[in-house]
């Protein structure tokens, strides 16, 4: 896995795949987040893939 240094990550989520992510995108872009992770998991989904990237970017830059 190649580790990629951000200094604000984000993690944007829907929990349909009815709904839009375009307004939390927007505000991310908006404050300047540097990487965004997103996804759209029902909220019973313990496995989220895109959650669990956004963990291991932000242990992998807190403990380099």
């Amino acid at each position: 896995m190649v580790q990629e240094a951000f200094k604000i990550i984000g993690y944007a989520c829907v929990s349909t795949t009815d709904q839009n992510l375009g307004r939390q995108l927007s505000m991310l872009k908006k404050y300047g987040w540097e990487k965004i992770i997103e996804e759209k998991f029902t909220g019973t989904m313990k496995d989220r893939p895109g959650l669990q990237t956004s963990m291991n970017v932000i242990q992998a830059n807190v403990f380099s």
